[in-house]
C-alpha cells in the first residue's frame, strides 16, 4: 500500500507557521520593553505609594525617636517641603524616581535602573539602610508582568492565526 500525502497542504501549514514566526520575532523588542516598563513602573509605584521592599518589608526609620516613619531631622526637612512623613516613599527631590528607567536595549534583553551614578549610589545606600532590596521587582510583580506578556502573545497569535 502506498499513502500519499498532500504537499501542497504541508506547504501552506509550514508558510503560516514562518509567518507567525517572523511576526513574534518582529514583536519581540517591543514586548521586551513593555515588560521592563511595566517593572519600572510597578517598583515606582510601590516605593512611592505603598513605601514598602521587593520583599515586602515596610519601610520605615531606625531612629529611636522618629517623626512619623522618618527620624526627626529628616521628618522636619520633609514637613518644612509638605511632604509626607507617615510612610517613606524615598522621595525627598524626586530626583531618584526620574532616574529610575530603563537603561539598556537589545532585540533580545532590557535592563532597567538608575540613570546617574548619584541615583544609583542614593538607591544602593537606601537599599543598605533599610536591608532589603527595593529597586527590584517584587515575586508579584514578575508574576503579574509575565502574566500580562502572555496575554498580549495571546492576543497577538490570536490575530495572525
Amino acid at each position: 500500500m502506498i499513502i500519499k500525502s498532500d504537499i501542497l497542504k504541508f506547504r501552506t501549514e509550514t508558510e503560516a507557521f514562518k509567518m507567525i514566526a517572523s511576526e513574534i520575532e518582529k514583536q519581540l523588542p517591543l514586548e521586551l520593553l513593555r515588560v521592563e516598563a511595566d517593572f519600572v513602573s510597578q517598583i515606582m509605584y510601590r516605593v512611592k505609594y505603598k513605601g514598602v521592599s521587593a520583599n515586602g518589608v515596610v519601610l520605615h526609620t531606625k531612629s529611636k525617636n522618629p517623626m512619623g516613619a522618618y527620624g526627626q531631622r529628616h521628618g522636619k526637612a520633609r514637613r518644612l517641603r509638605g511632604l509626607r512623613i507617615d510612610m517613606v516613599n524615598l522621595s525627598f527631590t524626586g530626583r531618584m524616581q526620574l532616574d529610575f528607567n530603563i537603561t539598556e536595549k537589545s532585540d533580545l534583553s532590557i535592563g532597567i535602573g538608575f540613570l546617574t551614578q548619584e541615583s544609583a549610589q542614593k538607591a544602593e545606600e537606601n537599599e543598605a539602610y533599610y536591608g532589603d532590596e527595593i529597586f527590584e521587582p517584587s515575586d508579584q510583580e514578575e508574576i503579574d508582568t509575565m502574566n500580562d506578556a502572555e496575554i498580549r502573545l495571546l492576543r497577538l497569535l490570536e490575530k495572525i492565526i
